[in-house]
């Protein structure tokens, strides 16, 4: 998702002043790791029996590495015509939502390294240009 990665990197959201004073500044992992590494690792953890999943040591750079792929793979599914409506729903749902937590849209976001509210913006201006903005916006 190039274009999520161009929006910006490494810094705190302006608008967001309680991103800053909760969560440290960023935390990338040492070694660049691309984004195939980003989903075996996603798809390792699908794979993984449940009583392995609870033995996973689950690090700080993985946390962030799951972060950054369900950003990537909710703007990807948004704008994927051929991914169903009500998953996609889902998605925007995701996006627009205002809540903070630890896997909500601003915080992976702010990992990833991205302003929330300019890729969020970016992503309804496409959502319009591409013309499914109404099917989107239908969410019950």
């Amino acid at each position: 998702m190039q274009f999520a990665l161009a929006l910006g990197e490494g810094f705190i959201p302006e608008g967001r002043q309680f991103l800053g004073k909760q969560l440290p500044k960023t935390r990338r992992p040492k070694k660049l790791l691309t984004n195939a590494d980003i989903e075996q690792l996603y798809l390792d953890l699908l794979a993984m029996p449940e009583d392995q999943l609870e033995q996973f040591e689950w690090t700080d750079d993985y946390i962030d590495l799951l972060r950054e792929k369900l950003l990537h793979e909710a703007c990807h599914v948004l704008l994927d015509k051929r991914a169903a409506v009500a998953t996609r729903r889902d998605r925007w749902g995701w996006i627009m939502s205002e809540s903070v937590g630890p896997f909500s849209f601003m915080v992976c976001a702010y990992f990833a390294g991205v302003r929330g509210d300019e890729l969020r913006e970016a992503l309804v201006h496409l959502c319009r240009r591409e013309k499914v903005i109404d099917q989107l916006q239908h969410v019950a």
